[in-house]
């Protein structure tokens, strides 16, 4: 298991980030939802996305019949942040898991504001 360079991580995030716009509205959609029933600050949250992952649940629905172009990025993110290590159904997200993707969202963040590439 190898650690992914933080600007590589940065990258799969932005994927997944997007990703996870359009799987937000695919839910809505699919299961007749009005915008304001999906909270869109929970849209890139570690347990929603974990969720994805090992689930196949956003929000809690089903998303096991979405786009395959919607889910791939997230999962591909969340391989990232855990060195490619499959998380097994009975274990909770670490704390390494969490400081890491903040760590991943900040850096974003930052390269936002400054209108660059991650570090």
């Amino acid at each position: 298991m190898t650690t992914l360079p933080t600007s590589d991580l940065v990258i799969l995030f932005m994927n997944a980030r997007s990703a996870a716009q359009g799987l937000r509205e695919w839910v809505a959609k699919q299961y007749d939802l009005s915008s304001t029933q999906l909270d869109p600050a929970m849209l890139t949250s570690l347990p929603q996305f974990d969720q994805v992952t090992s689930l196949r649940t956003y929000f809690g629905y089903d998303v096991s019949r979405a786009p395959k172009t919607l889910l791939l990025p997230i999962s591909n993110y969340m391989d990232g942040l855990r060195k490619g290590r499959k998380l097994r159904s009975d274990e909770k997200i670490s704390r390494v898991l969490i400081l890491a993707h903040r760590r991943i969202t900040r850096a974003f963040e930052e390269a936002n504001r400054s209108g660059g590439a991650a570090k």
